[in-house]
């Protein structure tokens, strides 16, 4: 669906350059692209909000086996999605932001075309970095606070259980050696932070997600 998307775009955008309809073909084209986006956001949102759910529906009360092999699971699948699914919602970003750039490089001579392409520009702009940072932001950390229940989970058993085996399980599966008492980072503070710094934010939201999980998991 993305590439058919993506193609159509692409065959309209030039079926335009040749024809001189370019306003109106660039108008439908512009149309296939931003749902080309939504497709993309929404499908990586879903994934994400899955995995959280599938986190959450482990039961604490069940075999430590079982709950160390599902975390398990769960942490890879996590980790694949948010790093396969950061290059083309970053991509979608930086395209946005290179088009935007050139065509107002392009409108610098006309006065009243290079503002009015502003304006249009700002509203794409504004609009797919509140998209973007929203679905980014919440799908993460929704994962997060999500693996965060079983880990302390892990972690409590770890330092309170009599039974050898069950720490000794838990122990392996979370390579929780050393110091075993765990302090899960802000969340909050960190979403306000990336809130203030859009594309920065998105990079490192993704970097640091990754890396929670491996602080988490380790």
């Amino acid at each position: 669906t993305f590439l058919l998307i993506m193609l159509t775009a692409v065959v309209l955008q030039e079926f335009g350059n040749r024809s001189g309809l370019t306003g109106h073909v660039k108008i439908i084209s512009n149309f296939f692209m931003n749902l080309l986006v939504y497709f993309t956001l929404s499908y990586y949102r879903r994934i994400l909000l899955n995995i959280g759910d599938k986190f959450n529906s482990i039961d604490l009360n069940s075999n430590p086996e079982e709950i160390s092999r599902r975390h398990a699971v769960l942490y890879k699948a996590s980790k694949t999605v948010i790093r396969m699914f950061s290059i083309p919602v970053l991509g979608i970003m930086m395209a946005t932001a290179i088009y935007i750039s050139s065509n107002m490089m392009y409108m610098l001579g006309n006065r009243r075309m290079f503002w009015a392409q502003f304006s249009v520009s700002a509203f794409y702009l504004i609009y797919y970095i509140f998209l973007v940072s929203g679905v980014v932001i919440g799908s993460c950390s929704t994962v997060l606070k999500a693996a965060n229940r079983v880990i302390n989970h892990m972690v409590e058993i770890c330092l309170t259980s009599e039974n050898p085996k069950t720490v000794k399980i838990f122990r392996y599966h979370s390579h929780l050696y050393g110091n075993l008492e765990f302090r899960p980072l802000g969340l909050v503070v960190l979403e306000t932070q990336f809130l203030s710094q859009y594309f920065g934010a998105i990079v490192s939201y993704v970097a640091i997600s990754l890396d929670y999980l491996d602080y988490i998991h380790n």
